[in-house]
């Protein structure tokens, strides 16, 4: 009796020591994932979503399996099977504009379903799920990394046209909240987790990353062999910086030496009309024009003057 009680615990010593050699290496994406898998196996039976995910409770949970060999290495094959390499999600790491981009464009095609966890500011396991999951294992893994790859293409196309992110000035937090707010009203903010209210160079990711997703809901195979901005894009840009340029004018309350700038009476009717509209004094609305035109035709992409 005693030798089968002895032999019973250097058994699960044994299986222990495997178990320890093949899970204590693996990623915690990884540990996940195998979590996961083993659920729908043990038909959820052994497994509470309460637990925390980590290596050690998925080594409790396979030890107590007879057969927990040949279930981990059937696991592991089929992981390394499904599971999209590690080194396709490089691009994302350490850029929260770009994760915010990604988190996007998922949302829209029904990858990822919208948390409300606004303290959650790891955005990296969304990613994962969305690529990860279990109930998406008949996707072929090509599939998992054609569609990935499409998204960093258009990642680098929207980086490749960017003419806005130098105009959005980090330390200016009126500039910031003016963009938020326009991007909401005009209903292209995107409302993700993730982000902290206060912290303003978090805003300015999101801002960018929601102005970086504005004509991504064309076709990708299009939109990765197109040249620049659409049209659509491109108009939400200008007006976007032609209101804040009058908001800023409006509300700079700068004193300003008075200038005589002789004009044509029809000159002069259409500038009292303009000023009118914007409800601007005649002297801010010169401020506007003849800024905004120098932006469109004296500067290049990047801010810089061209003459």
């Amino acid at each position: 009796m005693n030798d089968i009680a002895t032999n019973m615990k250097k058994d699960k010593e044994d299986g222990i020591r495997f178990l320890n050699k093949k899970i204590n290496p693996l990623s915690d994406r990884e540990v996940l994932w195998l979590r996961n898998y083993f659920s729908e196996i043990f038909n959820k039976k052994n497994i509470s979503y309460s637990d925390s995910i980590s290596k050690a409770s998925l080594i409790r949970i396979l030890s107590q399996e007879p057969d927990y060999r040949k279930l981990l290495d059937s696991g592991l094959s089929d992981m390394a099977l499904n599971l999209v390499p590690q080194n396709k999600f490089e691009w994302l790491e350490g850029s929260k504009r770009a994760q915010l981009f990604t988190i996007g464009i998922l949302e829209r095609k029904g990858l990822i379903v919208r948390e409300h966890d606004v303290f959650n500011s790891d955005l990296m396991p969304r990613i994962y799920r969305a690529f990860d999951q279990v109930h998406g294992r008949n996707v072929q893994l090509d599939d998992k990394i054609r569609m990935l790859d499409n998204i960093y293409s258009l990642w680098k196309k929207v980086l490749k046209s960017d003419n806005y992110s130098k105009w959005l000035d980090s330390k200016d937090i009126k500039q910031l909240e003016f963009a938020q707010g326009y991007l909401v009203k005009k209903r292209w903010y995107l409302r993700t987790t993730g982000i902290d209210p206060l912290n303003y160079k978090e805003v300015r990711e999101a801002v960018l990353a929601s102005i970086d997703i504005i004509d991504c809901d064309i076709d990708e195979s299009q939109l990765i062999k197109t040249r620049g901005h659409s049209d659509r894009k491109k108009i939400f840009i200008k007006d976007m910086k032609g209101v804040w340029s009058s908001r800023k004018y409006r509300d700079a309350g700068k004193t300003k030496k008075p200038y005589h700038l002789p004009l044509t009476k029809e000159t002069k009717r259409r500038l009292e009309k303009m000023s009118d509209v914007r409800g601007l004094s005649e002297t801010a609305m010169l401020d506007v024009l003849i800024n905004r035109f120098y932006e469109m035709e004296y500067v290049d992409v990047d801010g810089k003057d061209l003459y």
